[in-house]
Parts: C-alpha cells; structure tokens; sequence
C-alpha cells in the first residue's frame, strides 16, 4: 500500500516537486521564476488534498477499490503533466 501522502514528510516533498516543476515552467516561458515556486506549490498542496479526498469518497460512495481510482489519478496527472510541458501548450 501507498503511503499516506497527507503526512508530513510526504506533503512537503509534494510542495518542494511542485514548486520545482513551476519554477522550471516559469523560466522556460521566461517568466518571474519566484511566481513559478509559488505556482507550482500551490498546485501540488490542492492537487494533493483534493485528490487524497476524492480519492476516499469514490472509493467509499462506488464500492470500486482505492487503487483502481489511483490509477485513474496517475493517468490524469501524467496527461497533465505533459500538456503542461508541451511546446506548443507554452506558446499559446
């Protein structure tokens, strides 16, 4: 089983990643890279809770099981995350 990614140790790495992938963004598309660290920490600390909590009540609300809804998750992080890095996604 996953760790819980609400404790401590595991939310301020999200943040960290998170702060570090916007600050990398950011100064790709040339701008303020300090905008980018709270962009991307932003991003991770509501994209981590939001899918911690939806994550319990559809696993609780459809009966299917926790790991087949964090599948679904990682699916829909890893499509983001590279829409978010694609060139012609930063040029518009």
């Amino acid at each position: 089983m996953t760790p819980n990614r609400t404790r401590p140790a595991s939310f301020a790495s999200r943040l960290v990643i998170g702060g570090l992938g916007g600050m990398v963004l950011f100064r790709r598309a040339h701008l303020p890279p300090a905008l980018g660290i709270v962009t991307g920490t932003m991003g991770a600390s509501i994209g981590t809770l939001a899918g911690y909590y939806s994550r319990i009540w559809l696993s609780r609300t459809t009966q299917i099981p926790d790991p087949l809804w964090g599948s679904l998750e990682d699916s829909l992080a890893l499509g983001l995350g590279l829409l978010a890095v694609d060139e012609q996604a930063l040029a518009v």
